[in-house]
């Protein structure tokens, strides 16, 4: 692995294993190497479903006998919901939740409007849930949500809510507000929220560096309408 991304790689000396901790079920992985705008990338394939708040374990080893291992766990299955879900002014408040996120767990939220394509921006890097037992709670409106988007010129720094935006609703080519989220396993406290700049300061991968963690990805909306102030 500390082959340069640039080198031309045909496959890596080395085996890598895939353990279901509960069942003990192994799998050995295949090695693809994929180029990604001219960086060779080594791609292992997984052909079996995830359980939720499942532990997986992660073994790589060298023909001189030579591992390293990290274990994963999967997060649970989120219900998302946002309230109202269709017609909202812009200035009105929506409250956007998401159910069964155990306090090891987190949400990273991304909002995305169509203007001049389509924009988006990780929300929940300025925005804190309010968290009430195993749900996470945002209470927001579509402006404050165009303002961590597409702020104004000139903005110093982007809060959750009241920063300035370079757009109003009636500006938006589509009414619809897209929500898009990433549910996180527990390692990824270990990163989150912010990246370490040296992968040694992860500590996650045993006898080695780099990081593995469990995630679920899902999307909803809802749509706005344009208040005459606006």
């Amino acid at each position: 692995l500390r082959t340069p991304l640039s080198a031309d790689s045909s496959s890596l000396n080395a085996t890598v294993e895939f353990e279901n901790l509960e069942t003990g079920s192994m799998t050995v992985l295949r090695d693809t190497v994929v180029k990604f705008t001219d960086n060779y990338t080594h791609n292992y394939i997984l052909n079996e479903d995830l359980e939720p708040r499942k532990s997986y374990q992660l073994k790589i080893t060298r023909p001189d006998g030579n591992s390293v291992t990290s274990v994963a766990t999967t997060p649970g299955i989120t219900q998302h919901s946002v309230k109202p879900n269709e017609n909202v002014s812009c200035f009105s408040a929506i409250e956007i939740k998401f159910q069964n996120v155990l306090p090891s767990e987190q949400i990273r939220l991304y909002a995305g409007f169509s203007y001049e394509g389509f924009r988006s921006q990780e929300i929940s890097r300025y925005c804190e849930f309010e968290r009430q037992g195993n749900d996470l709670v945002l209470n927001i409106t579509t402006r404050d949500l165009l303002g961590m988007v597409i702020p104004a010129p000139g903005t110093n720094q982007i809060l959750c809510r009241r920063t300035e935006s370079a757009i109003g609703c009636g500006d938006l080519e589509s009414d619809a507000v897209q929500l898009r989220y990433l549910h996180l396993g527990p390692e990824w406290q270990r990163v989150f929220p912010i990246y370490p700049v040296d992968p040694e300061d992860i500590r996650d991968v045993e006898n080695g560096l780099g990081f593995f963690g469990g995630y679920r990805d899902d999307n909803f909306s809802y749509t706005v309408i344009v208040p005459e102030e606006d």
